[in-house]
Parts: structure tokens; sequence; C-alpha cells
């Protein structure tokens, strides 16, 4: 009986947990940098889904229930602060990282308009 445990508990030690991303931004070059990042890392990174739209974001997050999104801060229609709120209206536990090549002072005017 010892043994039959002993090699549940390794094979279970072998399965590694794997963080699925969706990746949404309206510029094709900044979706091909991330996707090229996140495809140079570690395997645990598997990419579920991609999007130049919030919109579309907002249905692939709710279909695909990915661990992270990584989105723009700034796209036409839903902006990424839109997308974070109704993202984390319907699936609070995933993870969001917004990103930007504005300067601070425009996310301070994004932030202040937005709440």
């Amino acid at each position: 009986m010892h043994t039959l445990l002993a090699i549940l508990e390794t094979e279970t030690q072998r399965v590694e947990r794997v963080t699925t991303v969706v990746v949404v931004d309206d510029d094709p070059d900044y979706l091909w940098l991330v996707r090229f990042i996140l495809e140079s890392g570690p395997d645990k990174t598997v990419i579920v889904g991609e999007t130049a739209s919030g919109e579309e974001a907002l249905a692939l997050v709710l279909q695909k229930r990915p661990d992270v999104v990584i989105a723009d801060l700034m796209m036409p229609r839903l902006n990424g602060l839109e997308l974070t709120r109704r993202i984390k209206q319907e699936r609070p536990q995933t993870k969001i990282l917004l990103m930007s090549a504005y300067t601070e002072d425009t996310y301070r005017r994004i932030a202040s308009v937005s709440s």
C-alpha cells in the first residue's frame, strides 16, 4: 500500500500548473511582441486567445476562462480600464495586466476620468 501512495505522490508532483493567457491589443506589433515574449518563456504559459478588440476580448475571456489577461490600456470602443471592470464583474479570479506606451501624466488623466 505504501508503494502505491509513493507512486501517486510522484505522479502528482510531475503535474505542473499551466497558466493560460489571453492577449488583447489593437496594435499587431504589440500582439506579436507579447506573443514572442510569452512563447520564449517557460513552457508553463499557454496563449489561449488573441484579439485586437476589447469587446472581442470580453467574449473570449468568458469562453476560454484564462488565468491572466494582458491588455492594452488604450483601445477604441472598449478600453483596457473598462475591459478590466467588466472582466472583474464576471471573473474576479482572472488577473489582468494593462500595458501602454503612454506617459505617466496620461495614466493619471485616464484614471481620474474613469474613477
